[in-house]
């Protein structure tokens, strides 16, 4: 398994790549409220069937607000 970030000018581009070649991309941009996240990585992997051990996983290590701290150090 694979994880990248990469910071932008409104905010970050995060891939997830599985072993198996699976790729899962998710966008978190800048707002006035804050940052939008499009689609985050635990709906796309509910999607495609994943056990919830994984889903839940995923959503507690890369999902949620861990983003900002690359943003943040980017920006330094």
């Amino acid at each position: 398994m694979k994880y990248m970030i990469e910071t932008t000018e409104d905010g970050c581009v995060q891939t997830l790549e599985f072993d198996n070649g699976e790729i899962y991309t998710s966008k978190a941009k800048r707002t006035v409220f804050g940052y939008e996240i499009t689609p985050n990585f635990s709906s796309q992997l509910a999607e495609k069937d994943y056990c919830e051990e994984v889903v839940e996983a995923v959503d507690d290590l890369l999902d949620g607000t861990r983003f900002l701290e690359f943003i943040e150090l980017a920006n330094m």
